[in-house]
């Protein structure tokens, strides 16, 4: 949303634009399950290559899950990495 869009919203607006956005992102770490990002910590830990070579990762997610993360998929745990890492790693 840019800063003219901002202007011309009332609170009321605002609020909804920002619940929205809070649900969307939940949905967005909602799909990455609990095995798939694990699988994708596997590979990272294992320091193979490069995180951002989504083809490469793809591979080697092969050897923690079946069929193995999608580019898209990690992707997503690219971007939301630190949410992800929060929720599916917490002690409870």
């Amino acid at each position: 949303m840019d800063e003219n869009k901002l202007k011309n919203f009332s609170i009321k607006e605002l609020r909804k634009e920002l619940a929205n956005r809070s649900v969307t992102k939940a949905n967005t770490l909602r799909s990455v399950t609990k095995k798939e990002f694990l699988a994708y910590e596997n590979v990272r830990e294992e320091g193979e290559t490069n995180m951002f070579d989504t083809a490469f990762v793809q591979v080697l997610s092969e050897k923690f899950i079946v069929p193995r993360l999608s580019q898209g998929k990690i992707l997503v745990i690219i971007e939301n990495y630190s949410d992800l890492k929060k929720l599916h790693t917490r002690t409870d």
